[in-house]
């Protein structure tokens, strides 16, 4: 039986754990006060940006929306209702009669004589953040009633944020063809529209993920400041190197991407209306533009594989400021000048005359 300890080691052991705990107070209290007068010099330094970021900008389709299983693609998809109202960022959304964003109604079928395109897209097309009259879709159509005064043109918006290219084909597959357009042009995106659906996004963070899921973090200037250069120093990495990955040849998404726009082109040829592509640049910055080379290899693709034409729309955009034209802080989704500057690019190089002669 072991003998208990005397009394003077028990006191020594007690003076020891005094000591240490005496010690740690003290450098816990010493960090708190060192994070205290951080905080507040931080509070006093803190560039408006860091707290502009943080003001609220949200898209909520939900109010206008529905998810519908689909028997046709065997998959559910997400529409919009018709007469529904909303809002994007700070931006009011109308669903006009047809089910697409647009405070104007178009009939179910093009009128005749009348040259129908048909846009579709992610949330770089259907305009988050901007009025319906100020995406580059309606722009476009502005810029040609406005060139051909004498020609019947609608440019039908059926983006929807929050799809890729495999799902925007399904949408066309399952209820856009009936609007018989004479052009189908999609405006891809490349930051996204060969991803699978259900991976994280390039710029997700999980511990920028973390601060969001406690918000009440944000209440700190310490936090907004990190959260504020995590967002745009290492984001910026994780999105170069995520978006390589989805254009790679051995990429699930990029395969997908292939199957549905061979699908699409056959379709086309089935019901006889015009296919091109306008790729829509990465709000990174436009010049010099980073992602070039996967817009070439898109390009490439498109013209000699699928015989499909193309239009990039960051000539549209020299000398711009990326960064300068997001609609918010925080969202790199371009504001009105960004859209009207693809819109009347697109008015300007596309050969409207040579298809509306054609029609």
């Amino acid at each position: 039986m072991e003998a208990a300890p005397d009394a003077r080691t028990v006191s020594r052991w007690r003076r020891l754990l005094r000591d240490v705990l005496a010690r740690t107070a003290l450098l816990v209290g010493a960090l708190l006060v060192a994070l205290l007068v951080a905080e507040l010099a931080t509070r006093a330094l803190i560039p408006p940006a860091v707290d502009a970021f943080f003001t609220p900008f949200e898209h909520d389709d939900s109010p206008y929306a529905e998810s519908v299983e689909d028997p046709e693609t065997a998959k559910t998809l997400r529409w919009y209702l018709p007469g529904r109202e909303g809002t994007t960022g700070s931006a009011p959304v109308h669903i006009n009669t047809l089910g697409l964003r647009d405070e104007q109604d178009y009939a179910a079928q093009p009128p005749a004589g009348c040259f129908r395109v048909l846009v579709l897209g992610d949330s770089m097309t259907f305009g988050k953040g901007v009025a319906a009259e100020e995406t580059w879709p309606a722009v476009l159509e502005q810029r040609l009633r406005a060139a051909h005064p004498a020609q019947c043109v609608e440019v039908l918006n059926a983006g929807m944020p929050n799809t890729n290219f495999h799902v925007q084909w399904l949408h066309f597959q399952s209820r856009w063809h009936a609007l018989k357009p004479q052009l189908v042009l999609v405006g891809f995106f490349p930051y996204n529209d060969t991803q699978l659906e259900g991976e994280e996004e390039p710029y997700s963070l999980r511990v920028l993920e973390f601060v969001d899921r406690h918000a009440w973090l944000k209440r700190s200037a310490l936090v907004r400041w990190a959260y504020h250069r995590t967002f745009f120093d290492l984001g910026a990495r994780k999105v170069k190197a995520g978006i390589e990955r989805f254009f790679a040849a051995d990429y699930a998404g990029w395969k997908q991407f292939e199957l549905s726009l061979a699908a699409l082109v056959a379709r086309a040829q089935e019901q006889a209306f015009r296919l091109a592509f306008a790729l829509i640049p990465i709000p990174e910055g436009y010049t010099p533009y980073p992602f070039a080379a996967v817009h070439e290899r898109l390009s490439t693709t498109l013209q000699r594989q699928f015989r499909v034409p193309v239009w990039d729309t960051v000539r549209a955009l020299d000398g711009v400021d990326a960064r300068a034209h997001w609609i918010h802080p925080s969202d790199g989704h371009p504001d009105p000048f960004v859209h009207r500057a693809i819109g009347e690019h697109l008015a300007r190089a596309m050969p409207w005359a040579a298809w509306l002669a054609s029609r």
